[in-house]
């Protein structure tokens, strides 16, 4: 999945992250981008796509203990809800490091 060294961004969870890291055999150095919102905003979120109180909680708990453990080179906060400042630092450290 990874060999081809077709992309410079995967948009993936921890559990991604420890596949990237067991599987990669190129030679591209990778970065973790750990992009993070406001908690009412992630649960809004949720219940706007129609998931249901329980399934929103779990997985507000899960991600809580779950992105603990990832090791990131730059934290991102998505707090406008549109995306647009998330965007803008990532774009802006992709630049910074020459990934464009």
């Amino acid at each position: 999945m990874f060999e081809d060294e077709q992309y410079s961004i995967y948009v993936i969870d921890h559990s991604g992250i420890k596949y990237l890291t067991d599987n990669y055999r190129g030679h591209r150095k990778w970065y973790v981008a750990y992009i993070t919102a406001p908690l009412m905003q992630r649960f809004n979120r949720m219940m706007a796509r129609q998931n249901d109180i329980e399934f929103a909680v779990e997985r507000i708990e899960h991600d809580a203990v779950e992105f603990q453990r990832v090791p990131w080179d730059i934290q991102i906060e998505n707090a406008d809800g549109k995306y647009s400042e998330a965007f803008a630092s990532l774009y802006m450290f992709c630049k910074q490091i020459g990934v464009t």
